[in-house]
């Protein structure tokens, strides 16, 4: 976004200088490949911290040996911050016999009053269906082997299996998206989770054309965009916007990105108004950092949400296609990088029409940004899939 001149240039000497390799990139990087991030998977947990959870009850939990653990001196659940509709989860987890614990998903607001079939369970303000999670037989406390799980939420149906055996089967779940939960219900016992990925399911294509005829790009202004014969939409030079067809309010996006040279900034816009320059959220497209700590974004970072929270960490680097996947519900705004969590956002602010001004719960379009006005800018998009989340 707009930055004064002199403090662009502070930044630029405070980055420009050769440095050595930087640190290690931030919590989970090393939980998710390239090609998974690719495919679309996102990493719920990054083994260090609870970033994008949300305690509730009384259950004490803790991070301990790359797992999410309930201590056996409390019992509750701990909840995504952010929901989530169609999708493919795979986690591990490992528990002492007889523990009550499950993994919820649907869960909502209980002032819906829902009938669920199968299973259920409630606390308080919440409500969801419950995938019951049992420790092997013939096992001790300390001998328990950890498991692996799979939960399949698809059009409305439920699947789960565990170590390749299916344990759920509902036709017909009362809500179509939900948070989702880690439960542990019994004081006396110990339960871990690691490993917790999710891959949004039911997303489709936005088409780019050649002539990107269904697009709509702000007249008057000095970016130039094009698609080259592999399908990738390219933007030079700046200031523009070019907006995807479509009105968005609450959904899930995914794309694939590249920034050509270094620091070069960008956007992706939403809920936006394509008549009207840079009006919208938007999650930043600037891959560059203080010194060498990624921790340290610049301009709020890729993956940030722009004026409003820094990206945790820069998970992306200039000259490589990077996958970034934006969640939007409500007043909640949520972003991935390269599978890796980049921020976690609820807008508290009165409403108002325009995002830069206030919270803005009407759809708007998908809008992307050109910024850099250098003669070799270029930032790449392709793979757009987006998938809208049911009301």
């Amino acid at each position: 976004m707009n930055t004064h001149p002199l403090r662009t240039l502070s930044l630029l000497l405070l980055i420009s200088a050769p440095v050595a390799a930087s640190t290690a990139i931030g919590p989970g990087a090393d939980l998710i490949t390239e090609q998974e991030a690719a495919q679309g998977w996102i990493l719920l947990f990054d083994g260090k911290t609870q970033f994008g959870w949300q305690p509730h009850a009384d259950g004490p939990w803790r991070v301990a040996d790359a797992a999410l653990t309930s201590q056996p001196d409390g019992k509750g659940w701990l909840a995504t911050t952010t929901e989530f509709a169609d999708f493919h989860l795979t986690c591990r987890y490992r528990i002492s016999p007889g523990a009550k614990c499950g993994i919820l998903f649907a869960v909502t607001d209980d002032k819906l009053r829902p009938r669920r079939p199968g299973a259920t369970w409630t606390d308080g303000r919440f409500a969801g269906q419950v995938l019951p999670l049992k420790a092997p037989s013939q096992t001790t406390p300390d001998k328990s082997p950890w498991r692996q799980v799979e939960l399949r939420i698809e059009r409305g149906r439920a699947r789960a299996s565990v170590e390749g055996a299916e344990v759920l089967s509902v036709d017909a779940i009362p809500h179509a998206r939900g948070y989702i939960g880690l439960l542990h219900d019994d004081a006396k016992t110990l339960v871990e989770f690691r490993d917790i990925k999710l891959r949004p399911l039911s997303l489709t294509p936005i088409p780019v054309d050649k002539d990107l005829r269904d697009w709509q790009i702000l007249p008057n202004m000095k970016s130039t965009f094009s698609v080259d014969p592999e399908g990738v939409l390219n933007v030079r030079n700046g200031h523009g916007q070019i907006s995807a067809p479509g009105n968005w309010s609450d959904f899930v996006i995914q794309a694939a990105i590249k920034t050509a040279n270094r620091g070069q900034n960008s956007g992706i816009f939403f809920r936006s108004e394509p008549d009207k320059k840079w009006y919208g959220y938007e999650s930043q497209i600037r891959s560059i950092w203080y010194g060498n700590d990624r921790t340290k974004p610049v301009n709020y970072g890729t993956g940030g949400i722009y004026n409003r929270q820094s990206a945790r960490c820069v998970y992306a680097d200039d000259g490589k296609w990077f996958t970034m996947t934006v969640i939007a519900h409500g007043r909640h705004f949520a972003t991935w990088v390269n599978g890796c969590q980049a921020a976690d956002w609820t807008d508290p602010r009165p409403r108002d029409r325009n995002p830069r001004v206030g919270y803005r719960p009407e759809g708007g379009a998908i809008t992307l940004q050109g910024h850099d006005k250098t003669p070799r800018a270029l930032i790449s998009f392709k793979d757009f899939r987006i998938a809208e989340y049911p009301k």
